[in-house]
C-alpha cells in the first residue's frame, strides 16, 4: 500500500512513508514525526487484510442489486441527495466504494446533488461512473428555478443546444421529448403548484 503523511510545521521531518510491502494481517506501520527540537512521535497504522471470496459480488452484479432501480443507462435518477445514493449502493454490496464528485469535479460527502453530478462505484477495483439527472434542474445546481425554466424554453426554441444529461433533466414527464408540457411542469414546480416527481 501506499502511506501519505503531511507535516503541519515546515521544520519536522517524516520516516516511514512511501509504498509498503504488506506481508500479514494486523501489520503496524510506523510513521516516526521529529519536531525541531528533536522530540519524536510515533503514530502507529495498522493494516487488515480482506480476503476477497471468488463468490464476492462483481461490480454489474452489485449494479443489478441496487434496489431502487434507479442506476441504469449511464444514469442516477430518483435519488437526490449523497446519503441516498450511497446507502442504495451499499445495501447492495457493503464492500462497495462510492464517490460523487460535483459539477467543478470536486468530491462531495453530504447534501444535495444536481443534475450532472457524477457516481463512481468501485467494486473489486472495477469502476463504473453515472451520471445524475435531477428532472428540473437543467443547470445542475440542485434546485429546481427560473434559469432551469429559461434553459427548457431555450432548447424547445431551438435557440440552444442542452447535452445528454441536462436534456434527460429537461425531460420532466419522461416521454422522450422535451416540449411546452415540461416547461409549464418546471413552471408550476417554481410556483409551488405541484412537484416534479424524481423517482
Amino acid at each position: 500500500i501506499k502511506v501519505d503523511a503531511t507535516k503541519i510545521e515546515s521544520s519536522s521531518s517524516i520516516k516511514g512513508t512511501g509504498t509498503i510491502a504488506i506481508t500479514e494481517d494486523g501489520q503496524v506501520i510506523p510513521i516516526t514525526v521529529t519536531a525541531q527540537n528533536g522530540d519524536e512521535l510515533i503514530y502507529n497504522i495498522t493494516v487488515d487484510l480482506i480476503t476477497i471470496d471468488e463468490n464476492d459480488m462483481t461490480l454489474d452484479d452489485t449494479i443489478s442489486s441496487i434496489k431502487s432501480g434507479n442506476f441504469h443507462d449511464n444514469y442516477v435518477m430518483g435519488l437526490t441527495n449523497v446519503e441516498t445514493i450511497i446507502n442504495a449502493v451499499t445495501d447492495a454490496n457493503e464492500l462497495a466504494e462510492v464517490r460523487i464528485y460535483n459539477l467543478d469535479n470536486e468530491e462531495v460527502t453530504s447534501g444535495s446533488v444536481g443534475t450532472g453530478y457524477k457516481v463512481t462505484i468501485t467494486v473489486l477495483e472495477e469502476s463504473k461512473t453515472f451520471e445524475v439527472v435531477i428532472y428540473g434542474d437543467t443547470n445542475g445546481d440542485s434546485e429546481i428555478d427560473i434559469l432551469d425554466l429559461l434553459r427548457v424554453q431555450k432548447d424547445i426554441l431551438g435557440s440552444s443546444n442542452l447535452s445528454t444529461y441536462d436534456k434527460k433533466a429537461s425531460d420532466t414527464n419522461r416521454d422522450g421529448k422535451v416540449d411546452v408540457v415540461d416547461l409549464l411542469r418546471v413552471q408550476k414546480q417554481i410556483l409551488g403548484n405541484s412537484t416534479i416527481e424524481q423517482g
